[in-house]
């Protein structure tokens, strides 16, 4: 931005006000322009009607109980893990999940779940928009029962 006649691209004075709100105005309308682009091709593929991705933590385990084939992803860390988690369980720690999601059958109903519902809300987030093609995930959104627990 050169100076010709004392002003800048802006059009306002070097130190004026102007420009500097100018100046926010413009960045105000990129954020605005990247968060509707972001939201446009990142969201995630509405689900079916009728269908709920986050079970509370009583339907999470009637869940377990009544699904055949039902993959159950811990999404908590190795050592959270090991201090007790459910029975058949996999783990894959949400530090490492971008990294093995491919390894995801598509075609087994999936649950997630982890300590208090966050990770495991973060997992699926991410499970939706890295692999499309798993349509049966849901997450346990909240803490589970430590009898439902080994």
């Amino acid at each position: 931005m050169s100076l010709v006649d004392g002003r800048n691209a802006l059009g306002a004075c070097p130190g004026d006000k102007t420009c500097f709100v100018k100046l926010i105005i413009v960045l105000l309308l990129i954020a605005c322009v990247e968060t509707a682009v972001f939201w446009r091709f990142s969201a995630m593929p509405p689900r079916g009607q009728g269908e709920v991705a986050a079970l509370s933590p009583e339907k999470a385990q009637e869940y377990v109980r009544n699904t055949m084939n039902l993959l159950v992803i811990d999404v908590r860390s190795r050592k959270e893990f090991a201090d007790g988690h459910l029975v058949h369980a996999v783990n894959i720690p949400l530090y490492a999940f971008q990294r093995e999601v491919k390894n995801i059958p598509s075609n087994v109903p999936i649950l997630l779940h982890c300590q208090y519902g966050y990770r495991a809300l973060q997992a699926y987030k991410l499970l939706r928009r890295l692999r499309p093609d798993v349509h049966d995930v849901r997450y346990a959104a909240g803490q589970l029962a430590c009898s439902f627990l080994r």
